[in-house]
């Protein structure tokens, strides 16, 4: 059975701009806010203890896999540093779990 007209699954979404021509050039501010949009649609439209790819996450917001990579980065290492300057013995322990 179809979803209603209203609604739109992730397959829907995905098969939509799955055949699309090479990334265009997105001003940072747009892009920022098309990531914020995907993000919030994913954490919506996601079904529970849905492991999602980051091909996946990158077709909601609309950028490369590889730039979903190096945001996951980029916000891991801020996480790393708030724990070291805030709480050292949780810094050790993240530190440990992720490089195991």
């Amino acid at each position: 059975m179809r979803n209603p007209p209203n609604e739109i699954t992730r397959d829907d979404f995905a098969s939509r701009f799955s055949g699309r021509a090479a990334p265009r050039r997105v001003p940072p501010g747009e892009r920022k806010q098309s990531i914020d949009l995907g993000l919030a649609l994913l954490s919506v439209l996601r079904h529970p203890n849905e492991t999602l790819t980051y091909a996946d996450i990158a077709v909601w917001c609309d950028c490369t896999p590889g730039f979903i990579l190096l945001v996951e980065q980029k916000a891991f290492r801020k996480l790393r540093r708030a724990l070291e300057c805030r709480y050292p013995e949780l810094a050790v322990e993240f530190r440990d779990f992720f490089s195991a």
